[in-house]
């Protein structure tokens, strides 16, 4: 609803049962059913402002949701609360961005049958600021609470610099933590509700130019990691592992990435990668490519999207190492007048692989759609 020239309020909701078999369980000895019962919904009241100088959004929101399992288990959860985002444009060279939440969460159980619920606030700032045009610096600052009795300060800080046209020079310090999960925390017997805070801090520089027919990035990054949750065996079980604080790490890096346009209905995109993530070698691929060609002739289109992963693990440490694979993807669709027809291959190279022990990818299969658009 359009209530002024300023302001626009909106409304969202969705509601999405669905039931399913695990199409990994051969056999079903103890009749117990091989479904998934899965039943959510969400909810958003969402109010737009925009100003000449200050422009934003604040949204109430909720999500709920109950899930029950061939294996017995069974869960509800729900969470409600409250964002902003403010941005002020000061002038030419100086604008500021403030913003901030509150969420109430939690659920319950079969496991306990006790209801967990937990509330976490934050606020944030982030200033942007050009005192000449090929300089460009960035800092903000983000505070956190949570009812665990958390408090997290988060800091950034970038710089950027445009020595001639088309080139870009850039460096960035981030900062970042992630509080525990009412799974950690609680669920099953693992769980360890002293948890505190996983921590992050991560630096980048990297170079960036941009040509007539595309552009071209490089960069470098490292992360340093610490108090990370991760699962200990227990010297005297049951339980066999328990969730502690008990990991730090430093994960170093590089990548590149082309973008080249060549025709103006034919455009490539070459992406690559390399990782050393020390001990955190869990889906953390020591190289990558992807690459993509995307065209377009008239009301046709096609994209061609693959994808080389070299030294995969489902585990830390080197553990449960994974085959390397390569797979495409293809995409064709025609486009008419309210209506775009399209047909897609997922996997056409029909390789076998898997990113998880025992649970095979698909192999090559094809489907086809129609979308119809009412405001075209």
């Amino acid at each position: 609803w359009r209530l002024s020239p300023a302001w626009k309020l909106s409304a969202r909701a969705r509601y999405a049962p669905s039931r399913y078999d695990d199409p990994t369980r051969s056999s079903d000895e103890a009749g117990l059913g091989t479904y998934a019962d899965i039943r959510r919904g969400m909810g958003q009241l969402i109010a737009e402002n925009s100003g000449r100088r200050l422009r934003g959004s604040s949204q109430l929101f909720f999500n709920a949701g109950r899930h029950a399992f061939y294996d017995g288990f069974e869960s509800d959860d729900r969470s409600i609360g409250a964002s902003t985002y403010q941005q002020y444009q000061a002038g030419r060279t100086f604008s500021v961005a403030t913003g901030g939440e509150v969420l109430h969460y939690g659920g319950q159980a079969n496991l306990d049958d006790v209801e967990h619920l937990l509330t976490t606030a934050g606020v944030y700032a982030v200033g942007m600021y050009s005192p000449v045009p090929f300089l460009h610096v960035r800092a903000g600052l983000r505070y956190q609470q949570h009812s665990l009795g958390l408090h997290d300060l988060a800091p950034n800080l970038g710089m950027s610099l445009t020595p001639v046209a088309g080139l870009r020079i850039y460096a960035s310090m981030q900062s970042g933590f992630r509080h525990p999960t009412l799974r950690e925390l609680y669920l099953f017997p693992s769980s360890n509700s002293s948890l505190s805070a996983e921590r992050s801090r991560g630096y980048e520089a990297g170079v960036e130019y941009v040509f007539p027919r595309g552009s071209l990035r490089a960069a470098l990054y490292r992360t340093d990691a610490e108090d990370m949750i991760t699962a200990l065996p227990l010297p005297v079980p049951p339980p066999p592992v328990r969730f502690e604080n008990a990991l730090d790490e430093s994960l170093r890096g590089a990548e590149a990435r082309l973008r080249y346009r060549i025709f103006s209905s034919l455009q490539l995109q070459l992406a690559w990668s390399t990782l050393d993530a020390g001990r955190l070698t869990a889906f953390n691929p020591a190289q990558q490519c992807k690459y993509m060609l995307l065209g377009a002739w008239g009301a046709a289109q096609l994209s061609l999207a693959g994808q080389y992963v070299q030294g995969l693990h489902a585990g830390n440490d080197k553990m449960l190492p994974m085959p390397d694979y390569h797979v495409l993807d293809v995409t064709a669709g025609w486009r008419f007048p309210h209506i775009e027809v399209y047909v897609k291959g997922r996997n056409v190279l029909d390789r076998h692989y898997a990113v998880l022990p025992g649970y095979p990818a698909p192999g090559a299969h094809y489907f086809a759609g129609v979308r119809y658009a009412l405001d075209r």
